[in-house]
């Protein structure tokens, strides 16, 4: 095991139902392996349900905090899986929205995947970053401010905080190994 997170409480903010399986447990997994302590983070008290390809799978996973008690500055970070669900629920959720745009003003790094930025488009902190995302996501990335590109994974170190992106679970292994090193 490495510990270049060593300590460092890594926040994952889900909603209570459709947060894409594998978007949340290979990074869950990624921070531990690092020696992170990842919290898990939703809208609502309970257990959240995941998805795999949009499916419910058999696995509820149980919250760690619920949004409005989180302590933004004891994180060192946020990770905003995928999924459609899980995205269009927090993107309706002002809490969310302002705790991600909290992180960002704190210039905290933000890694996130698939359908995930998403929540950045509503947080409205992407004028001028450079991230990827699921492909059909492009118009209103680049309509929130940001450049869009069709990669796999992309740092964008601008504008006084970091962000991480992945474009789908296809490139996971590459998105988690990009986001632990963001973290460090």
């Amino acid at each position: 095991m490495s510990h270049e997170l060593s300590g460092k409480k890594i926040a994952f903010l889900v909603a209570p139902f459709g947060v894409e399986h594998a978007q949340l447990a290979n990074p869950w997994r990624a921070v531990k392996l690092a020696g992170g302590n990842p919290i898990l983070v939703s809208t609502g008290h309970g257990p959240i349900q995941a998805v795999h390809r949009g499916v419910r799978t058999s696995e509820t996973i149980h919250v760690d905090s619920i949004i409005e008690e989180l302590n933004i500055g004891e994180c060192a970070a946020l990770v905003l899986p995928g999924g459609l669900d899980n995205s269009v629920t927090l993107r309706e959720q002002p809490d969310a929205i302002g705790a991600v745009a909290e992180f960002v003003r704190a210039g905290k790094s933000v890694a996130a995947i698939s359908h995930g930025p998403g929540i950045l488009v509503n947080a409205g902190v992407l004028a001028g970053k450079v991230l990827t995302s699921w492909p059909g996501m492009e118009a209103e990335i680049v309509k929130a401010g940001g450049i869009w590109m069709d990669e796999e994974v992309r740092f964008c170190p601008d504008h006084g905080w970091m962000l991480v992106t992945g474009r789908s679970s296809l490139g996971l292994s590459s998105f988690t190994k990009a986001m632990v090193t963001a973290f460090i």
